[in-house]
């Protein structure tokens, strides 16, 4: 099992930590934030049945390059430049 970041628990820059090549998927800052939104909401006494779905349009793409190394794999520059973050030594 893959120990999670306490910055970054869920996804992105904790599972790159942990060795994983790359991920991508929404920003968890932004899903906290839609998150506490529709807790205020329902604390506000709007019906849960009453609020739009929240999906986040927020993503990142997180790339490790020493475990690229470590694999002999070249990862594009294209994705290097899209990355919110790279590990490298």
């Amino acid at each position: 099992m893959v120990e999670q970041s306490a910055t970054d628990p869920y996804r992105g820059v904790g599972m790159a930590e942990a060795g994983f090549l790359l991920t991508y998927g929404a920003d968890t800052t932004e899903i906290f934030r839609l998150g506490a939104n529709q807790v205020d909401r329902i604390l506000k006494r709007v019906k849960p049945g009453d609020l739009p779905i929240a999906q986040s349009t927020k993503f990142e793409l997180v790339v490790n390059a020493r475990t690229a190394k470590a694999l002999a794999v070249d990862v594009p520059g294209s994705i290097m430049l899209r990355a919110r973050k790279s590990f490298a030594e």
